[in-house]
């Protein structure tokens, strides 16, 4: 039995976390890309032991993982200080019994979850999900053209055809727009990459080809995004493959353009919702660059020395890992590698008098971020010590970063920024481990920011923009159920609320889920979970089902209430994700049919 054993995977497909076929002795993944295909074992005996120690630890791992959803099913409560898994809280059932696809998943505090689960277990003790749960129509492919009408435009087979050099630099001009945030890769920069590609003969060196696949694989996958076109998105990913394939040796180098690389790769990564691969790019990223310390003054002086180029370039590559990182880490409530305290580099451009407005808007970016990671180090991982005056001392300094917002004509780089601005108030004034019990006055900020976010969606779903990738599906959420939650817990802010454009708001919400879930279709379960908490909550607090008052209809609860009602969430850390909340890591992509390519890129707002 054991001369039949097959390994696992290839070396290849382990590496990228790929899908093995498994075939022998080239797999079909290693044959597409012209790669060299290894199996870990040609001896049957060692892949049978390998084989059987991984079953024995994912065994011993199920059953500590058991052992503690037991544990949470009898009420147990495990020690903050526990060396075993932290602790967990199970939300209410939704009666959403719908099974788990992948092993259970642990998201930190600073990704919202914690509140979530805490704010869900709230509706439910409050009779607001009692309200009758609607079916949902079946997913309708959006059919934008006859396909008939893609022959001969776009060969559906995808092809590493790249173009000529011309068209590779006219769509860089469209790549920029996808990088606004970051500035990683300037035209004179891409220039020397494309010297190198066109001019590089049979065998151009692999920084430059990775390079060029990736500005390539980014502008088709926004087109094939914007333009409902699955040819040019699977073309994207088949370009994006191939750079990944090749990051095993770049990762070798710890140079600038193997970071530029990766910053590269990361930036589709963020688009193309590829979470667990984006996590382990950060990380390569980050050993990269503290390798060469980017984040000290020092190591940039050096580096740029021993690289013969300018210092603003390792300062955009490391305030661009920067913001990446803490985008990613703090959507996720993960740790940070890099602590703000050991950062010494300057923002690109200080020494200058006179900062190019591209260059101070990226800048602007890494200073909100820069905000947005202290935050989450006092308010949810307490790295840093709390006092009482910290949440009104942090907002007034954001808001004057808000103040200080470069002008800018393009509207959805003003709105990234109202949008960014309005979240990080929601971040910094909701329930966090820090501040359990927000006072009235959090609550009402709360409100109006996540009413704001609303807003900035709804106008964007108007025209046609709407942004889909995962972080803005998590942002849009946490808003969403933000709003309600305020209304729960401050009977003021019943009272005051505009009840009439509440309704509004929950109305363009839920229309705009389901604008996402043609794109995802594991969103479908948030799209019921939303639709009956907000239909609950105008059960609870208006005249049912007609809203026609600014005050709760007679009958409903006058008695105030807190967050005292609620689980005390001041020390959890990482929360357990259930069935219900399972889509936020398990997004699957819904079929779309295809249109022609286009690859104009304007109007878009990425929120990452």
């Amino acid at each position: 039995m054991a001369e039949n054993l097959i390994p696992p995977a290839c070396t290849k497909c382990r590496i990228h976390r790929v899908k093995c076929d498994k075939v022998q002795p080239i797999c079909g993944r290693c044959g597409r890309l012209g790669h060299p295909c290894e199996y870990p074992f040609r001896n049957p005996a060692a892949a049978y032991l390998s084989y059987a120690t991984d079953l024995e630890e994912e065994i011993a791992q199920l059953e500590v993982e058991l052992e503690h959803l037991n544990a949470v099913d009898q009420g147990i409560q495990y020690p903050p200080d526990s060396t075993d898994s932290p602790q967990m809280v199970k939300a209410a059932d939704t009666d959403d019994n719908t099974p788990s696809k992948e092993a259970v998943r642990y998201l930190g505090a600073s990704s919202g979850m914690a509140f979530i689960e805490s704010a869900i277990s709230l509706a439910q003790s409050r009779g607001i999900l009692n309200a009758p749960e609607e079916e949902l129509l079946p997913l309708e492919p959006l059919k934008i053209i006859s396909p008939g009408l893609l022959e001969g435009l776009v060969d559906p087979r995808p092809s590493l055809t790249i173009p000529s050099r011309d068209t590779m630099r006219q769509l860089f001009n469209e790549f920029v727009s996808a990088q606004w945030q970051y500035r990683i890769i300037e035209p004179d920069e891409f220039d020397v990459y494309l010297d190198r590609y066109y001019g590089g003969g049979d065998s151009p060196d692999m920084i430059a080809t990775a390079a060029v696949h990736l500005v390539l694989a980014t502008t088709l996958h926004l087109s094939g995004k914007s333009e409902g076109n699955v040819a040019a998105s699977n073309l994207a990913a088949a370009h994006h493959e191939k750079a990944m394939g090749m990051l095993g040796s770049i990762n070798q180098y710890k140079t600038l353009e193997s970071l530029q690389v990766m910053l590269l790769l990361l930036l589709l990564s963020m688009f193309n919702p590829q979470k667990p691969v984006a996590w382990h790019l950060l990380g390569s990223a980050i050993r990269t660059a503290t390798a060469m310390r980017l984040h000290t003054e020092e190591g940039i002086t050096m580096t740029a020395y021993s690289f013969d180029v300018s210092e603003d370039l390792p300062r955009r590559l490391f305030w661009t890992l920067y913001s990446m990182d803490r985008a990613v880490g703090n959507t996720l409530g993960r740790p940070t590698a890099l602590q703000d305290s050991s950062i010494t580099c300057q923002l690109p451009g200080a020494a200058s008098s006179n900062i190019p407005l591209p260059q101070r808007i990226a800048n602007h970016c890494f200073l909100l971020r820069r905000l947005q990671s202290e935050v989450a180090d006092t308010l949810y991982q307490r790295t840093s010590e709390y006092a009482i005056d910290y949440i009104p001392s942090v907002q007034a300094r954001l808001d004057m970063w808000f103040q200080d917002i470069p002008t800018h004509d393009s509207d959805h780089v003003v709105e990234w920024f109202h949008h960014s601005y309005y979240n990080l108030c929601m971040f910094i004034h909701r329930p966090s481990p820090a501040n359990p019990k927000p006072t009235s006055d959090h609550l009402h900020r709360c409100f109006q920011a996540s009413s704001r976010v609303i807003e900035i969606y709804h106008r964007l779903d108007q025209r046609g923009s709407i942004d889909t990738t995962w972080m803005a599906v998590h942002w849009l959420f946490l808003a969403a159920v933000t709003q309600l939650f305020s209304l729960w817990t401050d009977e003021n802010l019943r009272r005051e609320a505009d009840w009439v454009r509440i309704n509004d708001d929950t109305q363009a919400c839920t229309m705009i889920f389901s604008a996402m879930t043609e794109r995802w279709k594991s969103g479908r379960r948030m799209l019921k979970l939303y639709r009956r908490l907000s239909k609950g909550t105008l059960a609870r607090y208006t005249q049912m089902s007609y809203v026609d008052t600014k005050t709760p209809a007679q009958g409903s609860d006058n008695q105030s209430e807190d967050f005292m009602d609620m689980p005390d969430i001041s020390g959890l850390n990482e929360v357990v994700l259930d069935s219900d909340m399972q889509f936020w890591l398990n997004m699957e992509i819904a079929d779309s049919p295809g249109n022609y390519p286009s690859f104009g890129l304007q109007d878009r707002s990425a929120f990452l």
